[in-house]
């Protein structure tokens, strides 16, 4: 986060994510606590079947 916010422009940058949850968590909620607008921020969740299973 700290390169980040030190290399991109905060005001102009967006972020497309998609990854496991530990992934998601740690990177949009650093982005968000880094100052990023959450309208820049944009994810999807992807990973193994049997968490989308568990959490219906």
């Amino acid at each position: 986060m700290d390169w980040l916010r030190a290399n991109t422009p905060l005001n102009e940058a967006g972020f497309y994510l998609c990854g496991p949850r530990p992934f998601l968590r740690a990177f949009v909620g650093g982005l968000a606590l880094a100052g990023f607008r959450s309208n820049r921020i944009h994810y999807e969740f992807f990973g193994p079947a049997d968490e989308i299973l568990a959490a219906a």
